[in-house]
């Protein structure tokens, strides 16, 4: 029997989620600020606290690290897979929910991602078929973020950086020197996730826990 993959929780609950988590957090830090006598801007340490600890998810500490100054707790280390966003200013919190807002739509589009999957499931599509349109549209959906409705480039860095990760289906079957080539169904899995290390640096990791296949 073939594998279906995880389906997203439905939309809503997400935005629920992720409303209360963003208004918990400007709460806390305002209050915060007020006991400390200090304007809202002033302050640059975290109060954010996660529901579920992404320390203790050891796919998390491969690309993040603990970081109290970081807005939300984390913040990319030098050696990870995201480690080009690791000298970064993690305790702007202008910079850190402009990571967050892209994040969110990188998100919502791995859930259509997941959709797909199981529709050519469902068509008698074979993983490998599945595969190579998943990685084409993952490999999109990283660029895109960073492109306008025009077409224009918004950020040029950040781009350059969303290209680095992007690897065609061969690359990935085929593998490095150091990491071995994957299988279709872990391209399929892989393509229809996000990065747990990330999203703990964007407040997301409540939000996504249950889509990280945590094995207990």
């Amino acid at each position: 029997m073939k594998k279906k993959v995880k389906s997203p929780a439905k939309t809503g609950g997400r935005k629920e989620k992720l409303s209360k988590y963003t208004d918990t957090y400007i709460k806390g830090k305002a209050k915060e600020h007020e006991n400390k006598g200090n304007s809202i801007n002033s302050v640059e340490f975290s109060i954010f606290k996660y529901k579920h600890n992404p320390s203790d998810n050891p796919k998390v500490l491969e690309d993040a690290m603990e970081d109290s100054s970081a807005v939300y707790g984390y913040r990319p280390n030098d050696t990870g897979s995201i480690k080009s966003f690791a000298n970064d200013d993690w305790s702007s919190e202008e910079l850190v929910n402009s990571y967050k807002e892209n994040r969110i739509k990188y998100h919502q589009k791995n859930d259509i991602n997941i959709e797909i999957a199981n529709t050519m499931r469902a068509e008698g599509k074979t993983d490998s078929e599945i595969a190579r349109v998943l990685v084409e549209r993952r490999n999109s959906n990283r660029l895109a973020s960073y492109i306008d409705e025009d077409g224009n480039i918004t950020d040029i860095d950040l781009y350059n950086q969303a290209l680095e990760h992007c690897k065609t289906y061969e690359q990935l079957k085929e593998g490095t020197a150091t990491r071995k080539g994957k299988t279709d169904l872990e391209i399929i899995e892989s393509s229809t996730r996000g990065n747990p290390g990330m999203d703990a640096c964007c407040g997301l990791y409540d939000i996504y826990y249950d889509t990280y296949n945590i094995e207990e």
